[in-house]
């Protein structure tokens, strides 16, 4: 996927937010406790941290008419499932290496410097380890997690708010150092149209496809994208484009197109032919 990243800034934890200009969607992530969280206004995924939300952690794996099948964020994944001597179950995804008790719960997800661990009681998770640092989980009755209680240290705690299954509101107690709390507003569609925190506010606008039209961030700059497609006997051409301008530098436009050729075979479906990316 093409990505043209908007705001990339630095709160108590790293968060980063983007526009895919192949399919409009409006990205953000940021880390909670070292484990990366993001939310696609494109995804359907209903997960640990509600509509939309997705983290390493969103990994199911079920048997179907008799086959194992393993899910990551609702979509299906083709990857190999190995059986272990134990009774438990490994697979890898887009660099992750997780593993699944006999109840085919995920228990361990591993990439690179990055491990975590987790206990269930019955049918939901009690206790996660991320790295070094060990977190008690309160769940709700969607299976969303409430909170992350650490067992290390007071300063670690995070608390999570929901709306009609909805992530609204992520904080941690106001005696932690650093303290901080970060907003979430949706549309009726479920999109997310803006995030507030301290000292940061975006909001995002999105047309009739819901695709991003515009974004303003801390009233400052504003973000208008636009999405247009050609279908030619065979092939179709995609074309997205985006302007920036900010008020402190009103006369400093960014302008940048992105051409996206498709072949379409029978059935609708569509083979990348090329890509091809314009600054202005």
């Amino acid at each position: 996927m093409k990505k043209i990243m908007m705001i990339c800034l630095l709160l108590s934890q790293r968060s980063l937010a983007s526009v895919d200009l192949q399919t409009g969607a409006w990205n953000w992530n940021f880390h909670i406790q070292g484990l990366e969280v993001s939310y696609s206004s494109r995804s359907l995924h209903h997960g640990w941290w509600g509509q939309g939300w997705c983290s390493p952690l969103d990994v199911t794996l079920q048997k179907k008419n008799g086959t194992l099948q393993i899910e990551r964020c609702s979509v299906s994944e083709n990857t190999l499932i190995e059986s272990k001597p134990d009774g438990h179950f490994a697979s890898k995804i887009e660099g992750w290496s997780y593993e699944f008790n006999e109840d085919l719960k995920i228990i361990r997800a591993e990439k690179d410097q990055n491990k975590i661990w987790i206990q269930w009681h019955k049918n939901e998770p009690v206790w996660i380890q991320i790295n070094s640092e060990n977190f008690l989980v309160s769940l709700n009755s969607q299976n969303q997690i409430l909170a992350l209680k650490s067992l290390n240290s007071q300063n670690l705690d995070s608390e999570f708010q929901y709306s009609k299954g909805r992530l609204v509101s992520i904080s941690t107690p106001k005696d932690s150092a650093p303290s901080f709390r970060t907003v979430f507003k949706y549309d009726s569609l479920d999109n997310l149209v803006q995030i507030q925190t301290p000292d940061l506010k975006v909001s995002i606008a999105y047309n009739q496809k819901d695709q991003v039209q515009e974004v303003l961030a801390n009233s400052n700059c504003k973000t208008q994208y636009r999405f247009h497609s050609i279908e030619q006997k065979s092939t179709l051409v995609q074309v997205s484009s985006f302007q920036q301008t900010c008020k402190k530098n009103p006369s400093v436009k960014i302008k940048r197109s992105l051409f996206t050729k498709y072949q379409i075979r029978s059935g609708g479906h569509l083979d990348l032919i090329s890509v091809k990316e314009t600054t202005l």
